[in-house]
């Protein structure tokens, strides 16, 4: 509750006629002693009470503080969890075209790839087995002229 200026000048005219004007200064020192005693008396308390009250529930409060610390970071977890299944569960059924289609064209090319390997590794064993007749046709004819040769030695 504050008290402005005009409540003040209302309370000091009340009281000029009330007390008197020759007693005004007396009660006025005795009232702002006793207000001074008062706001002693009352950081006395205010002090008091928290050495004695508040200090020791923080520090009750520390320990539980620690021990809840472990289950929050569980919770958090769990929740997160939570968040990924249910968005899970909510894509299930949509599909995405744009993903969908790259994948199809994906594997379409790997299936392409796949078969030009296939018929190059057909094409690449059929040189082989090529020129694996052309050497030993020409080792035959080498053996038919050494022969005549000898023949004819």
């Amino acid at each position: 509750m504050k008290i402005g200026l005009s409540e003040l000048i209302l309370i000091f005219v009340v009281a000029l006629f009330v007390i008197g004007p020759d007693k005004l200064p007396e009660f006025a020192g005795k009232l702002g002693k006793a207000l001074a005693k008062f706001k002693e008396a009352s950081s006395e308390v205010t002090a008091d009470i928290k050495k004695n009250v508040t200090d020791p529930l923080e520090e009750a409060q520390k320990p539980l503080k620690e021990a809840i610390q472990p289950l929050k970071e569980i919770e958090n977890e769990v929740n997160g969890n939570i968040r990924e299944v249910k968005q899970s569960l909510n894509n299930i059924g949509k599909t995405n075209t744009s993903s969908t289609g790259k994948a199809v064209k994906a594997d379409v090319k790997d299936a392409e790839e796949k078969d030009a390997e296939a018929v190059g590794n057909t094409e690449k064993a059929e040189a082989e087995e090529s020129l694996e007749a052309a050497a030993s046709e020409a080792e035959t004819v080498d053996d038919k002229k050494d022969a005549k040769e000898v023949e004819e030695a």
